[in-house]
């Protein structure tokens, strides 16, 4: 009876609102990422996130940290990934050993949070002289799932 109200539920709601079915399909968010061109090796490699609601409607997003929250694929010159280093902060964002998600955040539309994320605590190793290009994802709950968000691709020059 539960699964007949829930398909039911669904089609009315599909019906009533046509276009819905075509939001869904589009990125309800996107991410955007800035940080230094160039870095001197074993610094901090710092990356400002920004993340906006893109969609016609309110979108909430519940954020633990940012090493957390976002992925990172992380390649060097030659188009391999770079070395992944030790896992804790792995087993934090499992929580394990981590903070608790914050209160929920509504995002009206077009409007944007930012945080900012250490890209060694991403456990990847990025302390050798080269060029990296970085491009971060997000898992973001929608209807019936989730999808994966990703940024536009940096260049980080990593010298002596």
């Amino acid at each position: 009876m539960l699964i007949v109200f829930a398909v039911l539920l669904l089609s009315s709601q599909r019906m009533a609102s046509p276009a819905s079915a075509t939001e869904f399909r589009q990125p309800p968010c996107s991410i955007t990422i800035s940080a230094p061109q160039t870095v001197k090796s074993k610094a901090p490699i710092t990356i400002v996130v920004r993340l906006t609601n893109t969609s016609g409607r309110i979108q909430t997003l519940v954020n633990s940290t940012p090493a957390c929250d976002y992925k990172a694929e992380i390649r060097d010159s030659n188009g391999g990934l770079a070395p992944k280093i030790s896992g804790k902060l792995r087993e934090r964002c499992l929580g394990r050993t981590g903070k608790e998600p914050s209160a929920p955040i509504a995002l009206e539309p077009n409007e944007w949070i930012e945080d900012s994320v250490d890209i060694s605590s991403l456990l990847y190793d990025v302390t050798r002289p080269d060029t990296y290009t970085v491009q971060l994802s997000r898992d973001f709950p929608i209807l019936l799932g989730t999808i994966s968000l990703k940024s536009n691709k940096i260049k980080i020059i990593v010298t002596n």
